[in-house]
């Protein structure tokens, strides 16, 4: 696919359609909402972060086994990526 294009690449879903990405920022913003506010203080039990840790990686590795499709990332997240890892089909 080249820089110009604008049509989601075969068997690639778009990013905000991955349970994975959508379960790690939940976890995310509940463990920010925890830490810096403590607004959860009085509803979660205060070894929280220890269920995080433990439950976090088994969602991920469930979801990973059920995952059958690639992500599609918008053009400017590609091209940064393709940069990062030194792919050069991407290339423009």
């Amino acid at each position: 696919m080249t820089a110009g294009t604008t049509a989601t690449a075969p068997n690639k879903k778009p990013w905000h359609r991955s349970w994975t990405l959508w379960v790690n920022l939940l976890a995310a913003v509940l463990v920010a909402l925890e830490s810096g506010l403590d607004v959860l203080r009085q509803i979660v039990p205060g070894d929280f972060y220890l269920y995080v840790a433990l439950v976090l990686p088994l969602v991920n590795a469930a979801l990973r086994v059920v995952t059958s499709q690639g992500l599609h990332l918008p053009q400017t997240v590609d091209a940064w990526v393709s940069r990062l890892s030194g792919r050069s089909e991407d290339a423009p």
